[in-house]
């Protein structure tokens, strides 16, 4: 019977003593580099090509009064809108230990100074520089489209967002939402806030707080569209829709 002949990983012509040819493991090693390399620069290339494409862009402000209906306006624009995203004051919002209190004893929270507005630009900022990648690492999910049709939209919500300068300057539309006071007081007093409104706290501090922002806004800012919140709700929310769905068909250069 023939012995069977011995096998081994060796390269043809290689001179490596022993059954363990070098070689080969350096080439094993060298195609897992390689394989590694590419998956990196293919990431790179792909940021490199989101940020320096004509990447269009779309920032959105929704302000308004307390209890207006910003929230609202904003989630329904987010679900009507491909490759979008809210960012919203509310939740930049400091301590309840670190908010002063007002001669009568009132928390100030109706200030720039409540909230964390550096940190908020900074998320502004983020999107703004790679919107794909702002998506991702928050685990939304981005239309898939070619580069030159890519459209990305930013819904900023809040009520003091057109009062804060450098955000205000970022915005592309602008959209504020009234009510009248009594309207405003009653939804007011039928929501729960942690911490809860003390006495005459709307009266008192809520509503001469909404005056006051309100002038300091249209002295910052004149180009906003006001909306009535008295009118029916949907209507309201397909009107800021269907004016939003122009502005992106035009940016993108549909009829």
């Amino acid at each position: 019977m023939r012995p069977r002949a011995e096998t081994s990983d060796r390269e043809e012509g290689c001179t490596c003593v022993g059954k363990q040819c070098g070689c080969l493991l350096v080439k094993r090693e060298l195609l897992l580099l390689f394989f590694c390399y590419f998956l990196i620069t293919r990431d790179s290339r792909q940021q490199f090509c989101r940020e320096h494409s004509q990447m269009k862009t779309l920032i959105v402000g929704v302000g308004g009064v307390t209890n207006g209906g910003k929230s609202t306006l904003s989630q329904f624009l987010h679900q009507k809108i491909h490759n979008s995203c809210i960012i919203a004051q509310d939740t930049y919002f400091k301590d309840d230990c670190v908010v002063p209190v007002d001669s009568n004893g009132f928390k100030q929270y109706d200030t720039l100074d409540a909230l964390h507005m550096e940190k908020m630009m900074k998320e502004v900022y983020c999107w703004r520089k790679d919107p794909h990648e702002f998506l991702r690492q928050r685990g939304l999910i981005a239309k898939n489209a070619s580069t030159d049709d890519e459209l990305y939209v930013l819904i900023v919500e809040g009520f003091l967002i057109f009062n804060h300068r450098p955000l205000n300057e970022m915005f592309d539309m602008r959209y504020f939402l009234e009510i009248p006071y009594d309207i405003c007081k009653k939804r007011r007093s039928m929501r729960v806030y942690a911490p809860p409104d003390p006495p005459n706290y709307f009266d008192g501090y809520v509503w001469p707080m909404y005056i006051q922002n309100r002038k300091e806004m249209e002295i910052i800012t004149s180009e906003i569209v006001f909306l009535d919140g008295l009118k029916p709700k949907d209507e309201v929310l397909a009107a800021v829709y269907e004016d939003i769905r122009q502005e992106i068909a035009r940016l993108q250069g549909q009829s």
